[in-house]
């Protein structure tokens, strides 16, 4: 993890939790009017920003914003006040949306990342500027990514190492797996008789014991209608065995 890693810590900063500020209706028509109506309040809010009156800058951007929503400098603008109102989370939204509407937005990407160093995500930081120097290099730009660079590369390198820590790990498990010597396959067991066919069997077998003491044809046929159908043809052959040597029983048979 992060915490694991001795990072520089100075100039973070807490995060801010305000509310989202009104970031307009991309869907909207616009009019003549209306972009009339941006390019006013586009200019009165840049002139608050070059005297530094960042508070009153970013109401104005924001009317700004709801007049047209399709333009990317207004919500780029905003979130640089916002930055230097101590508020980069906020700056982070605006650079987003600013991002969305063009991806190739230098300025978006240098303040999204300053705003992410603030709050100590130091790779977000060194990817986005690193992103907006390559797109159009800026000597500020360069600056904040020479300060974020140390820690974006310790986080790196223990991200490198805890990965190649999960697949040696992973590796070892599958030969621990394969040499592990495979259990013999257990053989189904015989199902037992159930209760009423044992009952039945040794009914038959008593029945049998009779028949051979006795050896009367009467005992014969007593036994047969008594033995389940399952053993009656080879207890009524052992039964008839004997009854073949007797004269009596052959006669009345």
């Amino acid at each position: 993890e992060e915490s694991d890693v001795e990072l520089d810590m100075t100039g973070v900063v807490e995060a801010d939790a305000d509310p989202a500020l009104p970031m307009g209706d991309s869907s909207k028509e616009l009019t003549d009017e209306d972009l009339e109506k941006f390019d006013e309040k586009r200019s009165e809010a840049m002139g608050l920003f070059s005297e530094g009156q960042w508070d009153k800058a970013v109401e104005v951007f924001t009317q700004a914003i709801e007049l047209n929503a399709s333009s990317a400098m207004p919500y780029v603008k905003r979130g640089q006040c916002l930055l230097k109102l101590s508020k980069p989370n906020a700056c982070i939204r605006d650079c987003n949306r600013a991002i969305e509407i063009n991806p190739d937005n230098a300025a978006a990407h240098k303040y999204r990342g300053r705003a992410h160093r603030l709050l100590g995500n130091f790779l977000e930081a060194a990817k986005d500027l690193r992103l907006a120097c390559k797109i159009d290099f800026d000597d500020q730009a360069d600056e904040w990514l020479k300060d974020v660079t140390p820690n974006a590369k310790k986080i790196e390198e223990h991200e490198r190492k805890k990965q190649r820590r999960r697949e040696e790990k992973e590796i070892e498990e599958k030969k621990n797996a394969s040499a592990r010597p495979k259990r013999p396959e257990k053989r189904p067991r015989k199902r037992p008789l159930r209760p009423p066919q044992q009952a039945q069997v040794l009914e038959a077998c008593l029945t049998c014991l009779v028949c051979l003491v006795v050896r009367t044809p009467w005992a014969v046929l007593g036994a047969c209608l008594m033995t389940p159908s399952y053993c009656k043809p080879s207890v009524t052959l052992r039964l008839l065995r004997p009854l073949k040597t007797s004269p009596r029983t052959l006669l009345i048979l």
